[in-house]
């Protein structure tokens, strides 16, 4: 059998990309999830220290930082992992709306495991690549 080279050039290239792709899309999603999960620290800090004011603020601001990076993420990653994050913001705005701060802690710990868990679910490792 004869091998040519053009081939084997355009599988190397194919590979390459691959990998700078997978590369490029980890850090997007850690970088991204970095900056969620230092406003949801914010918003704990405010929790803890009765600041519902502030609490509701940053968590509006927080709820505007994933509208922009939601369909970014779809792209990315599951759809249900994507349902969790939006599905735990929305009930964390509104128990802090309402002065739940227990309930708002329990979802912000829950909003925290999902935007944790998504950029570790798409590291390359023997699980996912095999």
């Amino acid at each position: 059998m004869k091998v040519n080279i053009k081939t084997i050039l355009g599988l190397l290239a194919a590979t390459l990309l691959l990998f700078i792709g997978t590369l490029w899309m980890g850090n997007y999603l850690n970088k991204s999830s970095s900056s969620m999960l230092e406003k949801v620290k914010k918003i704990e800090l405010n929790l803890l220290q009765n600041d519902l004011k502030s609490a509701v603020k940053n968590a509006e601001e927080l709820n505007e930082e994933w509208k922009e990076l939601e369909d970014k993420w779809n792209l990315l990653t599951n759809h249900h992992e994507i349902d969790n994050i939006t599905t735990s913001l929305k009930n964390t705005i509104e128990f802090i709306k309402f002065n739940d701060i227990p309930n708002s802690m329990a979802n912000l710990e829950s909003l925290r495991h999902y935007i944790e868990h998504i950029p570790e679910m798409e590291k390359p490792n023997s699980r996912n690549i095999l």
